[in-house]
C-alpha cells in the first residue's frame, strides 16, 4: 500500500507527458487525439478551443468513453494550462454571447414560481444535450436553432429538416427546456426569444439554410410554394402545370405571424375570378420553391387559413449565371 500512492502519481504524469506530445503530433496518434477532442468539444458545445477556453464549464461535464477529455479535464483540475498557437481550426462562430450550453448550466434564479421543477427540467436537459446522437452534433448554438435574424427559435421538426433528418420521433429534453426558458412568453406565437438572449450582433451569414426545392412537373402534384422577390415573398398552392409555367392561387402572409389566408384579388399581376373570388397567378418553376404548410391546430375544420412550417427566411437566394457578351465581364440575373 505505502507505494500505490507514488505509482498512481507517476503513471498520471506518463499519461499527462504522453497527452502533450500526441496533440501536437502530426502522426495518427496526434490526429486521433484531436479528433476525440474535437467531437467533445462538439458534444459539449463550445464556441473556442478545448484546450484553452471553458475550465470552469470543462470540469463540470461528464462524458463517457472519451479517454482523452477526462484526461484534459484532469489537466484543467490540476490547474495546468495551454499556451495556444493556431486556433483557427478550433474556434466555431457564433452571432450569440449565450451558447447552448452556457443557458443549460445557468441555474434557475430560487425566487422562480417553478424553481424546483425547472431545476429538475434544467438537469434532464443537459444530460440530453451532452447524450444527443451523432446526427445531432451539428445543433451547438443558438444559431442553429433560431431564424428571422436569430431572434425567433424554430420548432424541432423544422431544425431536424434544416438538418436533413427525420422530423418524426419525440422532442429532446434540452429542446423543451430551451423552449420553456428562452422563450419570451409574450411575443404572442412568434417564439421570440428573450433579449438576453437574442443574437448580439445582425447576422452577416445565416449559420444555417435550406436547399431551393423547385416544384415538379408531374401535373398530379399540386405543392405549396414561396417565390422570393427581393425581400418580399409570395405564397401560393399550384392549380396547373404545363412544361415551362405553372398557374397558383395566391395567399398573404398575415403580419407577425406564420398563417398565410386565400387572396380574394389584389394588384399584383393577378387575375380575379369574379364568381369564384380566387386570386390566380403564373410564374416559372425556378423562381420558386416548395415549402410545407398545415392546418392551424386551434381549428383543424379551418380550409382558409394555413400556417406555414418551412421557414422561408432561410431559404438560399439562386445566382443564375449566363455566358457574359465580353470576355471577364461575369453576368448575374
Amino acid at each position: 500500500m505505502v507505494g500505490l500512492v507514488p505509482l498512481s502519481q507517476h503513471l498520471r504524469t506518463a499519461q499527462y507527458s504522453e497527452f502533450i506530445i500526441r496533440i501536437n503530433s502530426r502522426d495518427w496518434d496526434g490526429i486521433s487525439t484531436r479528433i476525440m477532442l474535437r467531437n467533445a468539444q462538439l458534444r459539449i458545445g463550445l464556441q473556442g478551443c478545448i484546450l484553452v477556453d471553458h475550465t470552469e464549464l470543462i470540469l463540470k461535464i461528464n462524458l463517457q468513453n472519451n479517454f482523452n477529455f477526462n484526461l484534459l479535464k484532469s489537466f484543467k483540475d490540476q490547474m495546468f494550462s495551454f499556451r495556444p498557437t493556431d486556433l483557427t481550426t478550433w474556434n466555431l462562430t457564433t452571432q450569440h454571447q449565450h451558447t447552448i450550453i452556457s443557458i443549460l448550466h445557468t441555474s434557475v434564479d430560487v425566487g422562480h414560481t417553478n424553481f424546483r421543477k425547472l431545476e429538475q427540467s434544467r438537469i434532464k436537459a443537459i444530460e440530453s444535450f451532452i447524450k444527443r446522437p451523432a446526427e445531432l452534433l451539428d445543433i451547438n448554438f443558438l444559431d442553429h436553432i433560431t431564424h428571422n435574424n436569430s431572434v425567433d427559435m424554430l420548432f424541432w421538426t423544422q431544425i431536424k429538416k434544416i438538418f436533413g433528418k427525420n422530423p418524426k420521433g419525440p422532442i429532446p429534453n434540452f429542446f423543451k427546456y430551451l423552449e420553456e426558458i428562452a422563450i419570451d412568453q409574450n411575443s404572442n406565437g412568434q417564439r421570440t426569444l428573450i433579449e438576453r438572449y437574442q443574437a448580439t450582433i445582425i447576422p452577416t451569414n445565416k449559420t444555417i439554410s435550406l436547399t431551393p426545392s423547385p416544384p415538379s412537373r408531374d401535373r398530379r402534384r399540386k405543392e405549396w410554394i414561396v417565390i422570393r422577390d427581393g425581400d418580399e415573398y409570395q405564397f401560393g398552392k399550384i392549380l396547373k402545370k404545363n412544361l415551362t409555367r405553372f398557374s397558383y392561387q395566391h395567399w398573404i402572409r398575415q403580419d407577425n405571424n406564420n398563417l398565410i389566408t386565400q387572396c380574394a384579388g389584389c394588384s399584383t399581376n393577378s387575375t380575379h375570378i369574379e364568381d369564384n373570388p380566387v386570386c390566380i397567378k403564373k410564374e416559372k418553376y425556378h423562381k420558386s420553391t416548395i415549402i410545407d404548410v398545415k392546418r392551424p391546430t386551434n381549428n383543424y375544420q379551418n380550409t382558409s387559413t394555413f400556417e406555414i412550417l418551412t421557414p422561408v427566411d432561410l431559404i438560399k437566394t439562386r445566382i443564375i449565371t449566363k455566358p457574359s457578351l465580353y470576355p471577364r465581364m461575369p453576368r448575374t440575373i
